[in-house]
């Protein structure tokens, strides 16, 4: 018997009930999904357009993973009311009813309460990103991510030293000759040599070049993507044939011929800790900062019944 006057066990016994309840009868959680399947094949429609390859079942689900993702922390804005404090959303608001109504006396505070309650912020795809956005940096804020220690900075960079490598770099300066013949170029290659004519005197005898004749420390990534990939390559392997700094060579690259002068040579080494340092710890904090953002959303989606389909 429960003690107490009997109004009193009447309510104990109704709040256990209510409990128990409770317990065996949870309250439905809210359905999240499935995504737009426009959404999804705009996604894999981009895909396709930027790799030149369909999307692979694999990706197509990712796509939806990542809508899904985007809907959960839009929802989670709106419930917070981040589009009521956020500028760019007002003005984003602002916008849309002056187009609407370009003629409308409304202050500008009248025409965001207007366009709250036309729903703007619901369907508007740029004000949806911000959301996005702004609940992101919310999540990882929230994480009070600490910044990686020089000694994990030092660990992680002996884990990853082959990654830093510095690559062979090259100075030249050419003489463009364009379509000219091998045995044209081979006998203004020779007059440079006998008279030792430089820089501009050297040009004299080619033709103009819009990426310009002088180049210091390139890599060959460079070089492929001023001259293209035959010159690139034809460069690389008269370095590893033993051409030095003083050498001409006679090289073709997508725009013709070309008489090209090494000027210097700075083969690839290992780059040291402090090379890399501040690069190590930007990466170190996007991962840490990935990582709490995923748990974060993770524990967001618990609160809701997913549906991918």
């Amino acid at each position: 018997m429960l003690p107490g006057p009997t109004w009193l066990q009447f309510l104990l016994l109704g709040a256990l009930l209510h409990g128990i309840y409770a317990v065996i009868f949870p309250a439905p959680l809210p359905v999240l999904g499935p995504p737009s399947a426009a959404r999804v094949a705009l996604l894999a429609e981009n895909y396709a357009q930027l790799s030149r390859q369909s999307a692979s079942p694999e990706q197509l689900q990712r796509f939806v993973d990542l809508e899904l993702r985007d809907e959960l922390l839009f929802r989670e804005a709106v419930k917070r009311d981040l589009h009521r404090i956020d500028g760019a959303v007002a003005q984003r608001i602002i916008r849309n009813m002056v187009f609407l109504d370009p003629g409308s006396l409304l202050s500008d505070e009248e025409k965001i309460e207007r366009g709250f309650d036309l729903n703007m912020h619901l369907t508007d795809e740029v004000i949806r990103r911000r959301l996005v956005q702004i609940m992101e940096q919310l999540l990882v804020a929230a994480a009070a991510i600490q910044p990686a220690t020089e000694s994990e900075l030092q660990a992680i960079f002996e884990t990853r030293r082959d990654e830093f490598i510095d690559p062979l770099r090259v100075s030249f300066s050419h003489v463009f000759f364009g379509e000219r013949s091998k045995q044209a170029v081979d006998q203004a290659l020779a007059r440079i040599k006998a008279e030792r004519l430089q820089g501009p005197d050297a040009r004299r005898l080619g033709t103009a070049f819009l990426a310009g004749f002088d180049f210091s420390a390139v890599t060959l990534q460079r070089v492929t993507a001023t001259f293209g990939e035959a010159f690139a390559n034809s460069l690389a392997l008269a370095i590893e044939e033993g051409a030095q700094p003083g050498d001409w060579l006679v090289i073709d690259s997508v725009y013709g011929r070309h008489a090209v002068a090494v000027t210097g040579l700075s083969p690839s080494h290992p780059l040291a800790f402090e090379n890399v340092q501040e690069q190590l710890a930007w990466e170190e904090q996007k991962r840490r900062e990935q990582e709490a953002l995923d748990a974060a959303i993770e524990h967001l989606m618990a609160n809701y019944e997913v549906r991918r389909s």
